[in-house]
Protein backbone atom coordinates (compact mmCIF):
# COMPACT_ATOMS: atom_id res chain seq x y z
CA UNK A 1 0.00 0.00 0.00
CA UNK A 2 1.46 3.32 -1.09
CA UNK A 3 1.46 6.82 0.30
CA UNK A 4 -1.56 7.88 -1.74
CA UNK A 5 -3.66 5.00 -0.35
CA UNK A 6 -2.71 6.01 3.20
CA UNK A 7 -3.71 9.61 2.51
CA UNK A 8 -7.04 8.49 1.04
CA UNK A 9 -7.81 6.50 4.18
CA UNK A 10 -6.91 9.42 6.42
CA UNK A 11 -9.02 11.80 4.32
CA UNK A 12 -12.01 9.41 4.40
CA UNK A 13 -11.75 9.17 8.18
CA UNK A 14 -11.69 12.97 8.51
CA UNK A 15 -14.71 13.32 6.18
CA UNK A 16 -16.65 10.69 8.12
CA UNK A 17 -15.86 12.42 11.42
CA UNK A 18 -16.92 15.79 10.01
CA UNK A 19 -20.22 14.32 8.80
CA UNK A 20 -20.92 12.87 12.24
CA UNK A 21 -20.06 16.16 13.96
CA UNK A 22 -22.23 18.17 11.57
CA UNK A 23 -25.08 15.77 12.13
CA UNK A 24 -24.75 16.12 15.90
CA UNK A 25 -24.67 19.91 15.66
CA UNK A 26 -27.84 19.92 13.55
CA UNK A 27 -29.51 17.55 16.02
CA UNK A 28 -28.46 19.74 18.98
CA UNK A 29 -29.84 22.87 17.35
CA UNK A 30 -33.15 21.19 16.57
CA UNK A 31 -33.51 19.81 20.11
CA UNK A 32 -32.72 23.15 21.80
CA UNK A 33 -34.93 25.06 19.37
CA UNK A 34 -37.92 22.84 20.18
CA UNK A 35 -37.40 23.43 23.89
CA UNK A 36 -37.08 27.19 23.48
CA UNK A 37 -40.27 27.40 21.39
CA UNK A 38 -42.18 25.30 23.94
CA UNK A 39 -40.81 27.38 26.82
CA UNK A 40 -41.88 30.64 25.20
CA UNK A 41 -45.41 29.38 24.54
CA UNK A 42 -45.69 28.09 28.11
CA UNK A 43 -44.37 31.28 29.72
CA UNK A 44 -46.56 33.46 27.50
CA UNK A 45 -49.63 31.48 28.60
CA UNK A 46 -48.49 31.55 32.23
CA UNK A 47 -48.17 35.31 32.06
CA UNK A 48 -51.73 35.76 30.83
CA UNK A 49 -53.10 33.73 33.74
CA UNK A 50 -50.99 35.58 36.30
CA UNK A 51 -52.08 38.95 34.97
CA UNK A 52 -55.69 37.95 35.58
CA UNK A 53 -55.06 36.51 39.06
CA UNK A 54 -52.51 39.08 40.30
CA UNK A 55 -51.07 36.68 42.89
CA UNK A 56 -49.26 37.51 46.11
CA UNK A 57 -45.63 36.41 46.22
CA UNK A 58 -44.98 34.23 49.31
CA UNK A 59 -41.22 34.83 49.11
CA UNK A 60 -39.85 37.06 51.89
CA UNK A 61 -37.08 39.23 50.43
CA UNK A 62 -34.69 39.94 53.28
CA UNK A 63 -31.87 42.44 53.21
CA UNK A 64 -29.94 41.90 56.48
CA UNK A 65 -29.28 45.12 58.30
CA UNK A 66 -31.91 46.98 56.28
CA UNK A 67 -35.30 45.26 56.34
CA UNK A 68 -37.51 42.89 54.40
CA UNK A 69 -40.22 42.90 51.75
CA UNK A 70 -43.12 40.46 52.05
CA UNK A 71 -46.67 39.80 50.77
CA UNK A 72 -45.93 41.64 47.55
CA UNK A 73 -48.57 41.67 44.80
CA UNK A 74 -47.88 41.27 41.09
CA UNK A 75 -48.03 44.75 39.58
CA UNK A 76 -46.71 44.17 36.07
CA UNK A 77 -45.18 41.44 33.91
CA UNK A 78 -44.00 40.69 30.40
CA UNK A 79 -42.29 38.04 28.32
CA UNK A 80 -40.30 38.54 25.13
CA UNK A 81 -37.97 36.56 22.89
CA UNK A 82 -35.03 37.24 20.62
CA UNK A 83 -33.71 35.21 17.71
CA UNK A 84 -30.33 34.92 16.01
CA UNK A 85 -28.86 33.13 13.02
CA UNK A 86 -27.64 29.61 13.80
CA UNK A 87 -26.46 27.49 10.88
CA UNK A 88 -27.96 30.05 8.45
CA UNK A 89 -31.41 29.86 10.04
CA UNK A 90 -33.14 32.01 12.65
CA UNK A 91 -33.46 30.30 16.02
CA UNK A 92 -34.59 31.55 19.43
CA UNK A 93 -31.54 32.68 21.37
CA UNK A 94 -33.14 34.11 24.50
CA UNK A 95 -36.41 34.49 26.38
CA UNK A 96 -36.87 37.29 28.92
CA UNK A 97 -39.52 36.86 31.61
CA UNK A 98 -40.17 39.65 34.13
CA UNK A 99 -42.56 40.10 37.03
CA UNK A 100 -42.74 43.30 39.08
CA UNK A 101 -43.87 42.68 42.65
CA UNK A 102 -45.02 45.69 44.65
CA UNK A 103 -46.74 46.81 47.83
CA UNK A 104 -46.87 50.53 47.20
CA UNK A 105 -45.36 53.03 49.59
CA UNK A 106 -41.79 53.05 50.85
CA UNK A 107 -39.79 51.13 53.40
CA UNK A 108 -38.21 53.78 55.65
CA UNK A 109 -34.97 53.22 57.52
CA UNK A 110 -32.85 55.75 59.41
CA UNK A 111 -29.17 55.70 60.36
CA UNK A 112 -27.55 58.22 62.70
CA UNK A 113 -23.82 57.47 62.43
CA UNK A 114 -21.72 57.79 59.25
CA UNK A 115 -20.45 54.15 59.10
CA UNK A 116 -24.02 52.88 59.39
CA UNK A 117 -25.13 55.27 56.63
CA UNK A 118 -22.36 54.04 54.32
CA UNK A 119 -23.16 50.40 55.07
CA UNK A 120 -26.88 50.84 54.39
CA UNK A 121 -26.16 52.66 51.13
CA UNK A 122 -23.77 49.95 49.93
CA UNK A 123 -26.23 47.18 50.82
CA UNK A 124 -28.95 48.87 48.80
CA UNK A 125 -26.63 49.42 45.83
CA UNK A 126 -25.46 45.80 45.83
CA UNK A 127 -29.07 44.59 46.00
CA UNK A 128 -29.93 46.76 43.01
CA UNK A 129 -32.71 48.56 44.88
CA UNK A 130 -33.75 52.10 44.14
CA UNK A 131 -33.91 54.50 47.05
CA UNK A 132 -34.06 58.16 48.03
CA UNK A 133 -31.65 59.46 50.64
CA UNK A 134 -32.38 62.50 52.82
CA UNK A 135 -30.21 64.10 55.49
CA UNK A 136 -32.03 65.31 58.61
CA UNK A 137 -30.11 68.18 60.23
CA UNK A 138 -30.11 69.93 63.57
CA UNK A 139 -30.70 73.70 63.64
CA UNK A 140 -26.94 74.10 63.77
CA UNK A 141 -26.68 72.43 60.37
CA UNK A 142 -24.99 69.28 61.64
CA UNK A 143 -26.42 66.09 60.21
CA UNK A 144 -28.47 64.30 62.85
CA UNK A 145 -29.39 61.24 60.79
CA UNK A 146 -29.93 59.99 57.26
CA UNK A 147 -33.27 58.67 56.11
CA UNK A 148 -33.56 56.12 53.29
CA UNK A 149 -36.89 55.74 51.51
CA UNK A 150 -36.95 52.45 49.57
CA UNK A 151 -39.88 51.82 47.19
CA UNK A 152 -41.40 48.45 48.05
CA UNK A 153 -40.98 47.10 44.55
CA UNK A 154 -38.97 44.07 43.44
CA UNK A 155 -38.19 43.34 39.80
CA UNK A 156 -37.94 39.58 39.40
CA UNK A 157 -36.55 38.26 36.13
CA UNK A 158 -35.49 35.05 34.42
CA UNK A 159 -33.44 35.03 31.25
CA UNK A 160 -33.43 31.73 29.34
CA UNK A 161 -30.56 31.36 26.87
CA UNK A 162 -30.14 28.64 24.27
CA UNK A 163 -26.82 26.80 24.52
CA UNK A 164 -26.74 25.02 21.18
CA UNK A 165 -23.20 23.72 21.61
CA UNK A 166 -23.94 21.96 24.92
CA UNK A 167 -27.55 21.02 24.01
CA UNK A 168 -29.00 22.73 27.06
CA UNK A 169 -30.90 25.77 28.31
CA UNK A 170 -29.14 28.18 30.67
CA UNK A 171 -31.31 30.25 33.00
CA UNK A 172 -30.18 33.41 34.78
CA UNK A 173 -32.58 34.27 37.60
CA UNK A 174 -32.64 37.51 39.56
CA UNK A 175 -34.68 38.09 42.73
CA UNK A 176 -36.51 34.80 42.30
CA UNK A 177 -35.45 32.72 45.31
CA UNK A 178 -34.09 35.72 47.23
CA UNK A 179 -32.64 39.17 46.67
CA UNK A 180 -29.80 38.24 44.35
CA UNK A 181 -28.94 36.07 41.37
CA UNK A 182 -28.86 32.35 40.64
CA UNK A 183 -27.84 30.34 37.58
CA UNK A 184 -29.38 27.12 36.29
CA UNK A 185 -28.70 24.76 33.39
CA UNK A 186 -31.17 22.17 32.08
CA UNK A 187 -30.27 19.58 29.40
CA UNK A 188 -32.60 20.04 26.43
CA UNK A 189 -33.72 16.41 26.60
CA UNK A 190 -34.87 16.92 30.21
CA UNK A 191 -36.66 20.23 29.68
CA UNK A 192 -40.13 18.69 29.49
CA UNK A 193 -43.55 20.07 30.40
CA UNK A 194 -43.05 18.91 33.98
CA UNK A 195 -39.79 20.90 34.24
CA UNK A 196 -41.56 23.95 32.85
CA UNK A 197 -44.15 23.51 35.60
CA UNK A 198 -41.37 23.39 38.19
CA UNK A 199 -39.97 26.61 36.71
CA UNK A 200 -43.43 28.21 36.96
CA UNK A 201 -43.70 27.12 40.59
CA UNK A 202 -40.32 28.71 41.34
CA UNK A 203 -41.34 31.94 39.59
CA UNK A 204 -44.44 32.20 41.76
CA UNK A 205 -42.63 31.47 45.03
CA UNK A 206 -43.89 27.90 45.45
CA UNK A 207 -41.79 24.86 46.50
CA UNK A 208 -40.07 23.69 43.33
CA UNK A 209 -37.70 20.96 42.19
CA UNK A 210 -36.21 23.32 39.59
CA UNK A 211 -33.51 24.20 42.11
CA UNK A 212 -31.76 20.89 41.39
CA UNK A 213 -30.53 22.41 38.13
CA UNK A 214 -28.65 25.21 39.91
CA UNK A 215 -25.04 25.70 38.75
CA UNK A 216 -22.31 28.32 39.09
CA UNK A 217 -21.27 29.87 35.79
CA UNK A 218 -17.73 31.26 35.44
CA UNK A 219 -17.61 35.08 35.33
CA UNK A 220 -16.33 35.02 31.74
CA UNK A 221 -19.15 32.77 30.51
CA UNK A 222 -20.95 34.28 27.50
CA UNK A 223 -24.22 33.41 29.24
CA UNK A 224 -23.41 35.86 32.06
CA UNK A 225 -23.76 38.79 29.68
CA UNK A 226 -27.08 40.69 29.91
Amino acid sequence: MGLLDDLRKQADAVRARDLVERGLRVENVQAVERVMRNAFRYLDDLLEQLKAIKPVNPVIYRLPGVGEFRDMVMADAFVSSRAQLVQDKEHLQRIDFLIVWSLGGDLIIERDIPPAVVKARELLWRAGLKFDETEIRYESGIVAKTRFAIPQTIRMSVLLRADYEERRIVALAKNVLHLGSDEFAVPADEFTESVLEELALMLTGQPSAFRRYRIVLPPDSPFMKP
